[in-house]
């Protein structure tokens, strides 16, 4: 009687420890892991200004862990002015967003396009491309 006992008293204790997530199975370890951002791509590729319309940022961003939850560019300009923008998931890994890019006055110089990803676990990476605001060739004298 007393194996009996024991025996149920085992197989009550397995019933609690699986039914509370108990199991015995190895713990999920934590993503520490940043996503990967493996292209970056800005077109135009030569800003001229004034005139540049509308600009495109592609970016391949991927997370085999936890997934990727945000990306975002951060757009410096010349003037050290900066603007933010959110990139759309599109087909597969392709991440991208149009805008049209402002800043004060016209001068020419550098556009920096800092690209930011984020996991769902909260992991970032970043990747950065910088591209040439050019003034517009003069016009003829005549």
């Amino acid at each position: 009687m007393k194996t009996i006992g024991f025996i149920v008293l085992i197989a009550a204790s397995a019933w609690v420890l699986t039914a509370c997530g108990g199991g015995g199975g190895v713990p999920a370890s934590p993503d520490t892991t940043a996503p990967t951002i493996s292209r970056v791509a800005v077109e135009p590729s030569t800003l001229i200004v004034p005139g540049v319309t509308s600009v495109r940022v592609e970016a391949d961003v991927t997370d085999d862990l936890s997934g990727v939850d945000a990306v975002a560019v951060k757009v410096t300009y010349p003037d050290q002015s900066e603007t933010t923008h959110t990139l759309v998931a599109g087909s597969g890994a392709t991440y991208a967003v149009q805008f049209t890019p402002s800043w004060g006055g016209s001068q020419p110089g550098t556009v920096r396009f800092a690209v930011s990803a984020r996991d769902k676990a909260g992991n970032t990476s970043e990747a950065t491309i910088d591209r040439r605001a050019a003034a517009p060739p003069p016009g003829t004298p005549w």
